[in-house]
């Protein structure tokens, strides 16, 4: 161990210097989020059900894309508050890019599995009823009805 006195030797001193052109790169170039590279709809449930919404809105749930995440956020909140807890989550956390926890809090649970359970409950009543299924079809044309997503 060093005391506070001593010098760093060569290997250290270069590894210190590499770490700190590594940490300012970083600063310099454009921080990347999975949204850069988003490109169609999030649609809860199985391949086929996604299908089977993306037939019922006229293959328009891939062509939804955002121009501004805070107004994609904006506009996700809108829709959601007039809608129960369960698809308030699915539409904030697959629409709206929110952090699950973020949700959970915001609607009065303590951590963000509370939101994973009731996305998992949802997703298996869109399979089973088909008024569920409409349900998320109905709100995915209004999310596209926006102005702030692009069709």
């Amino acid at each position: 161990m060093r005391s506070r006195g001593q010098t760093l030797n060569n290997g250290e001193k270069s590894a210190r210097s590499e770490y700190q052109r590594f940490i300012q790169q970083a600063f310099e170039s454009e921080i990347r989020t999975p949204w850069d590279q988003f490109e169609g709809g999030s649609v809860l449930g199985d391949e086929q059900f996604r299908e089977k919404v993306a037939k019922q809105i006229s293959g328009k749930a891939s062509a939804l894309m955002t121009t501004d995440l805070k107004q994609r956020k904006e506009a996700v909140r809108r829709l959601a508050e007039k809608e129960a807890i369960p698809w308030q989550a699915w539409l904030r956390v697959f629409h709206g890019g929110e952090n699950r926890i973020a949700v959970a809090h915001s609607l009065g649970y303590e951590d963000g599995s509370a939101i994973t359970h009731i996305l998992k409950r949802l997703e298996t009543r869109c399979k089973e009823e088909s008024a569920e299924e409409k349900h998320a079809a109905l709100l995915i044309e209004k999310l596209i009805s926006l102005s702030s997503f692009k069709v």
